[in-house]
Order: C-alpha cells, then sequence, then structure tokens
C-alpha cells in the first residue's frame, strides 16, 4: 500500500524525549502502522524521571530504551533507532516515512517535515506548516502547571489527531495550519465524561477544537525579534472586538485590559502586542484569540524533553 492510501504505515519521529516518547508509545498501539522509525542524539537523565516514559536506565540513549518498552508490548512491531543528532535540511531521512517532529527547542523547519507537536504551558500546539524560519532558535522548558499526566493526554491527543489524518477525516482542516489544544481543559473533558470510551471523547474535543480556530494560512511578522504566528489575521480580529468591547491579552505572568476603542488602527495593535511581550524570556508566541470571552492568550512556542 502506498503511502498516499496509508499515510502511517512507516512513522519517524524526530525527538524522544517526553512528549515523542509518550506518542511513539501510543502511535506503536495502532495496528496500521507496520515501522517506527526514532531519532534522538540524547540519553536519559535523572530530571528526565519526573515527566518522562523512563524511569531508569540513566546514562542509555532514549531511543534504544524507548525501543525496548515499545517492544515489550509489540513484539512484532519494527523499530529502527538513529542516535544521530537530526539536522535540518543536512540529515538524510527516508521521506517514504510520515515524519513527527516533537524535538524540544524552537527552529527552522524544513519541507520534509510532516508534522510538529509541541507542548507550551498549558497548550498542545499541532503544527502542519512547512518550511517555517524563527528568529531566534532556542531551547524551551515546560511550565510548572504541566505535569506527566497532562504530558500523557497531550501525547494521546496528538496521536488521536495524526489517526484521524489517516482515516481521511479533518485533513483539509488541519493540512498548513496551526492548532492549539488546552490540555487542562482536555483533562476536565475526560474526567467528566468517565462512562464515555475515551477515544470517543478525544474525537469529540478535537471536533470541538477545530471547529471553533480560525482555520487560516499562518504567517509570521517580525516585532522587534519577536516571532509571533497568525499575527496579521489576529490582530484585525482583536481590532474589530475592541470597536465594541474591552478586550484581555493574557499572559503565563499576567494580564492586561484593553478598554473599548483603546486600538485606534491596526498598527496599535501591533504595538501593544510587542509592547506586551517584549520583555518575555521567549521569542516566539501564537496567539489563541477565544471572540466569546474577548480574551487573546499568548502561547510561548517552545516544547522541552
Amino acid at each position: 500500500m502506498s503511502k498516499k492510501n496509508n499515510l502511517l504505515k512507516n512513522v519517524l519521529i524526530i525527538g524522544c524525549g517526553s512528549l515523542g516518547g509518550f506518542l511513539a508509545k501510543r502511535l506503536s498501539n495502532y495496528n496500521k502502522i507496520k515501522k517506527i522509525t526514532l531519532i534522538d542524539y540524547d540519553t536519559i537523565e535523572q530530571k528526565n524521571f519526573k515527566n518522562s516514559i523512563y524511569n531508569k536506565n540513566e546514562g542509555s540513549l532514549k531511543v534504544d530504551v524507548l525501543k525496548k518498552i515499545i517492544n515489550k508490548d509489540k513484539p512484532n512491531l519494527k523499530i529502527i533507532t538513529d542516535s544521530k543528532k537530526f539536522i535540518d535540511n543536512e540529515s538524510d531521512i527516508d521521506q517514504n516515512n510520515y515524519i513527527i517532529d516533537c524535538r524540544d527547542f524552537t527552529y527552522n523547519r524544513c519541507s520534509k517535515i510532516n508534522a510538529r507537536f509541541q507542548i507550551s504551558y498549558n497548550y498542545l500546539c499541532s503544527d502542519f506548516r512547512k518550511n517555517i524560519k524563527f528568529n531566534n532558535p532556542y531551547f524551551g522548558k515546560y511550565s510548572d502547571i504541566i505535569i506527566k499526566s497532562n504530558i500523557e493526554d497531550a501525547a494521546f491527543l496528538a496521536s488521536s489527531i495524526l489517526i484521524l489524518l489517516d482515516k481521511r477525516k479533518y485533513k483539509n482542516l488541519l493540512e498548513e495550519n496551526v492548532y492549539n489544544f488546552n490540555l487542562l481543559d482536555l483533562s476536565d473533558h475526560m474526567e467528566n465524561n468517565l462512562n464515555i470510551n475515551k477515544n470517543i471523547l478525544m474525537d469529540q474535543f478535537i471536533f470541538s477544537n477545530l471547529k471553533d480556530q480560525k482555520l487560516e494560512q499562518d504567517v509570521i511578522f517580525e516585532l522587534q525579534k519577536i516571532d509571533i504566528t497568525n499575527i496579521a489575521k489576529v490582530s484585525y480580529q482583536i481590532f474589530e472586538i475592541n470597536k465594541k468591547h474591552d478586550i484581555t491579552f493574557y499572559f503565563k505572568n499576567g494580564s492586561r485590559i484593553f478598554k473599548q476603542k483603546t486600538f485606534i488602527d491596526i498598527m496599535t495593535v501591533f504595538n501593544s502586542i510587542n509592547n506586551f511581550v517584549k520583555d518575555s524570556e521567549y521569542n516566539s508566541y501564537f496567539i489563541d484569540l477565544d471572540i466569546n470571552s474577548k480574551i487573546a492568550t499568548f502561547i510561548q512556542l517552545t516544547s522541552a524533553c
């Protein structure tokens, strides 16, 4: 069967830390996958025990330990490991794979990568764009609000999105777009519906979020060395909302309310966004705009192992 007809027949995962490790384990249970290739040059450290699939084997390569974890339950699943560091546009990878990136830093992304998953604050960011450039690549770190169960939920969510794509559900919505899913909302959704099958609950959660989020081809603007994806469209939306309502900018370290008619044009929105994040330790953001509640949440585009 061709890759076109079976998207996930051969899967390659770059970055096998917390999210990548749990995602690989989740995908190993999908019966249409015949081979998983794991790429990560890093070794297990004691700090990884808190939020990852690894709870021993300190000093061992993550890919080697992850292979054993998967093959313990799926002995017939073919697992290929590669402990070389992946370098965009330089490393040679088999394009017959569906390539998933879970690395723990923000970087320029080449066209070979099919999907990028990362955790930022309490969101899972699913990014299907190609040829993405960031001005300032940097390592990320998880917020203290995120615990191991949230990362496991994120891996369940990411695997469910990929399986829906493989089944040709929501394909046109997801391709070449960025979507952010609130992991705390997902946890509440699961806990409040314990009598319903988890896979059904997950599909409901994904569909609800896709329906609520604006479907657009994202662009990147640079404002004093700050990258904000989707800023062009969201700035216009903020401007339109503020004509009639107060609007709140929410950031993990605080918030600010902009009274009705604060913004006189789109440029004042740009400047306000830039001033809001310019002193942050991060350089790249996605703005999640809730039109109903008039809240713009600034999500750091980063993740951590």
